[in-house]
């Protein structure tokens, strides 16, 4: 189904129906709506189950919203279309809350173990990149509640999580060199290689506590090492890695010279202006097979030229300037009575 996506096939090409077997996809748009639809769906399955007031109906709603997920998948052959894997993950989480219902700490280490559990479960039933990053993210949440249990220890915990989440980011980055079968796991840890870097900034930012104002400068060897990766695999993912870490490193630099916000925004926005342009013109020359150049010329200019062009010798009226109008006798607007126009 992605091969075919990507080539543009229809769903009557006998090459795909042979290998689909009924299997139905959606677009990205219509995946999205039925994602809201299917949490809405889920919203509405607990509100009526707790309206009932039966014993233990958080666990009859979780479970049969999962039933219903699986159903959607293996009767109706559903993969990628939103709904179903909104439905699987509330069900999970709905059983997740629901366990931890009459817990001391609800939202504790345990509490983020398990609703990490639920999410990686999901991620990897129905091959979903958001859940899986969701998942690592709860993962930095349950350290940081693991040593925020102890007094004083707020900064280190939180430097402990951002850690985490940069060495996810790199273990991901390593793994993305590993040729995968399906698409669906590189799309997982390109999403690992983009944004487990930002939720390691923010745990810094949240934690930054001055003796380890040095973990901020994390994302620098990590967002080098992106932009080395994405140069050489020719990938997307690392170098927009890359950017969000030095755009984390911009933002913690931002009172470093002491002007005004407005002389910042000139400055820095000039300066990179510049290094832009110092980079395009650099792979003006193919570098290892990178180039700044396009596959083909840029025909624009041409074509506007030739519309100039046809646009002079299109013939003109032949309506005199000085000519009057004369009413009557089809000269004019007699309706060609006369034989003239």
């Amino acid at each position: 189904m992605e091969i075919a996506s990507r080539l543009g096939a229809g769903r009557s090409a006998p090459w795909r129906a042979e290998r689909t077997e009924g299997w139905v996809g959606a677009k990205t748009v219509t995946r999205c709506a039925l994602f809201v639809l299917g949490i809405v769906t889920a919203a509405l399955t607990v509100a009526v189950f707790h309206f009932t007031h039966i014993p233990g109906s958080g666990w009859v709603a979780g479970l049969a919203l999962v039933a219903a997920a699986e159903g959607l998948v293996m009767r109706r052959r559903l993969f990628g279309a939103g709904i179903e894997e909104a439905l699987e993950m509330c069900g999970l989480l709905v059983l997740v809350f629901q366990a931890q219902s009459h817990a001391l700490d609800p939202f504790g280490v345990r509490t983020s173990l398990l609703v990490a559990a639920a999410l990686a479960i999901a991620g990897f039933r129905f091959l979903n990149p958001l859940f899986i990053t969701l998942s690592v993210a709860a993962l930095s949440c349950a350290i940081d509640f693991a040593g925020t249990h102890r007094p004083g220890a707020h900064g280190l915990a939180a430097v402990i999580s951002a850690t985490f989440c940069f060495a996810a980011a790199s273990i991901a980055l390593w793994a993305g060199g590993i040729e995968f079968r399906r698409p669906s796991s590189d799309r997982m840890l390109d999403w690992l290689v983009v944004i487990m870097p930002l939720c390691g900034y923010l745990w810094l930012a949240e934690g930054s506590a001055a003796p380890w104002w040095l973990a901020r400068w994390l994302p620098v060897p990590v967002g080098a090492a992106a932009l080395i990766v994405g140069i050489r695999r020719r990938t997307h993912a690392p170098l927009i890695a890359f950017m969000v870490c030095m755009g984390c490193m911009a933002y913690e630099l931002r009172n470093i010279t002491g002007l005004s916000p407005e002389a910042r925004l000139i400055l820095w926005g000039g300066a990179a202006f510049l290094l832009t342009l110092g980079v395009g013109k650099y792979l003006r020359t193919p570098r290892g097979g990178v180039s700044s150049n396009r596959e083909a010329e840029d025909d624009e200019f041409s074509d506007l030229l030739q519309l100039a062009g046809a646009g002079g010798l299109a013939p003109q009226s032949a309506h005199e300037p000085g000519a009057e109008f004369k009413g009557g006798g089809g000269t004019g607007g007699g309706g060609g009575a006369s034989g003239t126009y």
